[in-house]
């Protein structure tokens, strides 16, 4: 009795064993396929407005693939990913091995600035933090596949770069490379440009002389310009040989017979002119009386 006692129950635990070892690996083998999604690569502080431009990227490291459907991404609050074709997703929901996948807070936004990209693109809702910040993807079963947490200090802040982790798993900050593999180097920073105090007065000025009209000067002469100036009336004057000059005063030469008797009957005539009138006048006087007798 005793016997057969002992052998049903060597029997029932080997059974037990066995079926509890089965259960395990149907437990743990999900976990374990899903665990094969990373967070590659995000934008969290885009240049000028976030709005729509934030992104999170997905790429399955294992060799089988991922359904991620039901998944959700938290940004501290946590937001369900939109299947195909809802606002504007493209693609699969169905990871395959070595492949990416975006998760944007715009696809359509995000689809229009990277156009041709190959990859499945999920529209979802993102709040990214610019100072810092963190992000999970959680399973059907809420439970975290991978996360990631970040601070400004790592870069990619409003430089038009994104973070991203390279194959060492450090996280640098590099040109985005979306659906791609990752940059292993960090970009390199630009210092920005400080205008020197003479290239800004030089700028002012000419944006000051495009912005107002120039002032015509009006013609000035000065005491110099006169003084230089030739004497056009003295230019003018042609000068008379000594011949002419001797003519002229010739003709002018008051004790020549011909001016002297020019001047004789030019008085004569005056006077008989004068004497002439006063004879008239006489004549016009004279009346005749009537006689007496």
């Amino acid at each position: 009795m005793r016997k057969g006692l002992r052998s049903r129950t060597t029997l029932w635990s080997a059974s037990f064993a066995t079926s509890s070892s089965l259960f395990v690996v149907m437990v743990a083998l999900p976990l374990s396929v899903n665990a094969s999604v990373v967070i590659s690569e995000f934008l969290y502080d885009a240049q000028g407005s976030d709005t729509g431009k934030e992104w999170v990227e997905l790429f399955n490291t294992g060799p089988n693939a991922v359904d991620i459907s039901k998944w959700k991404v938290s940004d501290g609050s946590n937001h369900v990913l939109n299947a195909p074709p809802k606002n504007g997703s493209t693609g699969s929901m169905t990871l395959a091995p070595g492949t990416y996948a975006i998760l944007a807070g715009d696809a359509a936004a995000f689809l229009g600035a990277h156009a041709g990209l190959g990859v499945s693109i999920i529209d979802t809702t993102l709040s990214l933090g610019n100072a810092a910040g963190s992000i999970s993807i959680r399973d059907a079963s809420s439970t975290v596949i991978d996360s990631v947490s970040y601070t400004k200090s790592l870069g990619a802040t409003g430089d038009g770069n994104s973070l991203q982790k390279t194959s060492a798993g450090v996280w640098i900050g590099a040109i985005p490379t979306p659906g791609q593999a990752n940059a292993e180097v960090a970009a390199a920073k630009v210092a920005p440009v400080v205008p020197s105090k003479a290239a800004s007065k030089k700028s002012s000025t000419q944006a000051t002389s495009k912005t107002r009209p120039a002032v015509v000067e009006p013609d000035v002469a000065t005491v110099d310009d006169v003084r230089n100036e030739p004497d056009v009336a003295a230019e003018s004057i042609v000068p008379i040989s000594s011949d002419e000059t001797a003519a002229a005063n010739a003709a002018m030469n008051w004790g020549s017979p011909w001016l002297l008797g020019a001047i004789g009957i030019a008085m004569a005539a005056a006077g008989a002119g004068v004497i002439a009138r006063k004879s008239k006048k006489t004549e016009w006087d004279i009346e005749e009386m009537p006689s007496d007798v």
